[in-house]
């Protein structure tokens, strides 16, 4: 299974620590012990495939790990964050021409995600070839 635990950002709810013009389109948030390295090659290729400007636990980091799950080593669970930029389909809090766009990228993501192989050191990420998709 993966969980995307999936936000939107603007500069003015940034932190102050974070270089607000150096802001990225889209972030993609992960912890290592619950997310492999291919699971964020992925996502960050579809975006940048996109057009997107992509960082890696920037300006956010980690992502939501049920607490269920949070001590387990040996689950077939993967998590990823995707945090997207507000100025790609917001302009002065309505909807711009890009929103429908993003929108259909998203649902494509998710689709193909469903295919997605998870892969690990562990010998039991193999387990299901095929992740289960949750909707919330």
């Amino acid at each position: 299974m993966i969980l995307i635990d999936c936000h939107s950002f603007s500069k003015e709810i940034v932190m102050d620590s974070v270089q607000k013009n150096n802001l990225p389109d889209i972030c993609i948030g992960y912890a290592p012990k619950f997310c492999s390295k291919e699971l964020v090659d992925f996502v960050c290729q579809y975006f940048k495939s996109n057009k997107y400007s992509v960082q890696i636990n920037y300006p956010y980091f980690g992502t939501m790990v049920p607490d269920f799950l949070f001590k387990k080593t040996d689950t077939n669970f993967q998590s990823v964050m995707i945090e997207i930029n507000r100025i790609i389909y917001l302009t002065k809090n309505k909807r711009n021409k890009n929103y429908n766009t993003l929108k259909k990228q998203l649902k494509t993501l998710l689709k193909k995600l469903q295919y997605f192989k998870l892969q690990s050191n562990s010998k039991n990420w193999n387990k299901k070839p095929k992740p289960k998709m949750v909707s919330i």
